[in-house]
């Protein structure tokens, strides 16, 4: 930076000469003009001395958000380094999520605006442009959130002044995820599916509300019989486990005698009999079954039992509203609080220590998850046969 630290120049304004103040900026450009109220000249130089003074002036006007956000949020940038050092928890998914995110909203949006004039305004006009896309609550606020946090290390660098405040999106209570009944439930578990492994993870996850990744983390290794231990869960966009739960705690989660009996069955059928092989296995040893490939398995099911695609989007049911079933039914069931956190896993992380129960300490439970696949005092009856001949996978 050289020469005159600012610049004044008068404005008329409501018949009154207002004096402006330019900055001289690190680059050697001038900042825009700011007003400084004053009418004279020594005030108004006053004035610019008194705000270089409280160090308010921005390193650069120029700078876009699209430059400052490049490979923001990756696994090595200052934001990842930050968490870590300090402490956080953070893993490389999310640092991909917030990524892509920023990438595919943000951007495209926002880019080409200068980080100084990020306003109220803009973001709310932003805001309001997703909503109207349809995108859920919960996407947009984290995409808010994703912005916030650009703009803080923003803030941090002397690029901006403030962080812009903006409300948030209310939950959408329609994009919340659906339920089957237990009618529902019962008949689609009394159907013959193409592949038994699909079959399995669906029973498993309606009697345990376990997540995708969850089941699809579980080794053989994991499976106890009367209980699964839950350790890991499988990160699909990295093609690996994790080394803990969403979490990042274990529980053991108890099981019908359907789901024990179901999972046997298909660990026989296993091809790579290791102890650390996938209980819901692909044709790749070191991969379980895709995602996807069981969300499409359940779909067609569901088009079985008169179910169509169009009456599944609006009532939003999807794999993960197994969870959100068996959370319900527990709690229809007035199971005690603290045992369906323990066994869902929905842990406050206020409490200082994991609930656990023994599994004498649950007939109650199994009660509830017994009943899932009982009608008029039938048990819905296994089908080895449906394992499937081939190992036919997503790649």
């Amino acid at each position: 930076m050289t020469g005159k630290l600012f610049s004044l120049h008068k404005r008329i304004k409501k018949n009154k000469s207002i004096y402006y103040c330019q900055f001289k900026l690190p680059d050697d450009s001038w900042s825009t003009a700011k007003s400084t109220g004053e009418t004279s000249k020594v005030k108004a130089e006053n004035w610019a001395i008194d705000y270089l003074r409280a160090g308010k002036i921005i390193k650069s006007e120029n700078t876009t958000l699209e430059e400052f956000a490049v490979d923001f949020f990756s696994w090595d940038g200052e934001w990842a380094i930050d968490k870590k050092a300090t402490g956080k928890r953070i893993s490389e998914r999310q640092c991909i999520n917030k990524q892509r995110q920023t990438e595919l909203y943000l951007l495209p949006a926002l880019g080409k605006y200068k980080l100084t004039k990020i306003d109220r305004a803009a973001i709310k006009t932003f805001r309001n442009e997703l909503y109207k896309r349809g995108l859920s609550g919960s996407t947009i606020n984290k995409t808010l959130c994703n912005l916030h946090t650009i703009l803080d290390y923003a803030c941090d660098q002397s690029l901006i002044k403030n962080i812009p405040k903006v409300e948030k999106v209310a939950n959408n209570e329609g994009a919340q995820k659906g339920i089957l009944s237990k009618e529902e439930t019962k008949e689609l578990f009394s159907l013959t599916w193409p592949d038994y492994r699909a079959y399995v993870m669906n029973l498993t996850a309606a009697s345990t509300g376990l997540r995708r990744g969850e089941l699809q983390a579980l080794q053989i290794k994991n499976f106890h019989g009367d209980y699964i231990e839950v350790e890991k869960s499988y990160d699909p966009i990295m093609k690996r486990l994790n080394t803990t739960t969403k979490n990042g705690r274990t529980r053991r989660v108890i099981i019908p005698g359907m789901v024990k009996q179901s999972l046997i069955t298909l660990i026989a059928s296993n091809p790579y009999e290791d102890q650390d092989s996938f209980i819901f296995f692909s044709e790749f040893p070191e991969r379980p079954i895709h995602g996807e490939y069981v969300n499409s398995c359940l779909y067609k099911a569901m088009e079985s039992i008169g179910i169509s695609e169009t009456e599944r989007k609006r009532r939003h049911i999807t794999f993960h509203s197994w969870r959100a079933a068996f959370n319900s039914w527990l709690i229809n069931a007035k199971i005690p609080l603290a045992k369906v956190m323990s066994l869902t896993g929905h842990i406050s992380p206020r409490m200082a220590q994991e609930t656990y129960f023994r599994l004498d300490d649950l007939e109650d439970v199994k009660l509830i998850q017994e009943s899932i696949f009982t009608a008029s005092n039938e048990v819905i009856e296994i089908k080895p046969e449906n394992v499937s001949k081939t190992l036919t996978d997503f790649t």
